[in-house]
């Protein structure tokens, strides 16, 4: 099913959610089933696992939701989002980055992180990190790092994402199949 419809991307998330409505043509509940609806963890699918292969019955919606990225911006190479499908590093997310540009400042590295509280901001270094003096920081979903660009200034206030205003259901990627 998940092949027919262009298979899993790059930014999926970690999970796949089938959602079974009660009906003669679906199949009875299983114990991993909760109010219709059971989840997949897409590792177990790739890795073979006859348990992440269910079969998919006339009414099942299978859902593979986006994982939430992780923002690398500034004096990086390609500043872009990057998924945070699993746990990634600093040191790692700026890998997946390209690398600091020529005019990125490794000793300079900002991680903005919106708390309940409202934001804090994380420094880094990345030569302390490949020394093994500071520790390599986990980052988390939505998280936003700034590689400081050399003789720039720190901002004054965290940066915004800002993206176009999305109806959530009208930008659902939905392939039926028959």
């Amino acid at each position: 099913m998940i092949a027919r419809s262009g298979g899993i991307t790059d930014s999926a998330g970690g999970t796949i959610s089938i959602f079974r409505p009660d009906g003669p043509s679906c199949p009875a509940s299983t114990e991993k089933e909760t109010n219709g609806r059971f989840e997949i963890k897409i590792s177990d699918l790739v890795n073979g696992s006859k348990e992440a292969d269910p079969l998919i019955s006339p009414g099942d919606l299978v859902v593979v939701e986006k994982s939430p990225p992780i923002y690398a911006i500034g004096g990086v190479r390609s500043p872009r989002p990057i998924p945070s499908k699993e746990q990634i590093s600093l040191s790692r997310l700026i890998a997946m980055a390209g690398g600091v540009a020529k005019d990125g400042d490794e000793r300079h590295i900002v991680i903005y992180r919106r708390t309940k509280d409202g934001s804090t901001r994380i420094n880094a270094d990345l030569k302390k990190i490949a020394a093994g003096i500071e520790k390599d920081p986990e980052l988390q979903p939505l998280d936003i790092v700034e590689v400081m660009t050399k003789g720039g200034s720190a901002r004054r206030y965290p940066p915004e994402i800002a993206g176009p205003a999305r109806d959530k259901h009208a930008t659902l990627p939905l392939v039926i199949l028959d």
